[in-house]
């Protein structure tokens, strides 16, 4: 099954934020999510920046 991946403009409206902040946050370390490897551009698997948002703990999941 493929995994769903976003884009640097797709993420950063993905988690509601400017693409800019979402530049500054990758470089300071606050955005902790690595992109997939050999991405080009660069794409991020949504399932990891869910678990980065929710911390590793999505509401859906929460009643199983």
């Amino acid at each position: 099954m493929e995994q769903k991946s976003l884009t640097l403009t797709e993420l950063a409206e993905y988690i509601g934020i400017s693409r800019r902040t979402l530049y500054i946050m990758i470089e300071d370390g606050r955005f902790p999510v690595a992109p997939i490897k050999g991405s080009n551009p660069r794409r991020w698997n949504i399932e990891d920046v869910d678990n980065w948002r929710f911390g590793g703990k999505r509401d859906d999941e929460s009643s199983k």
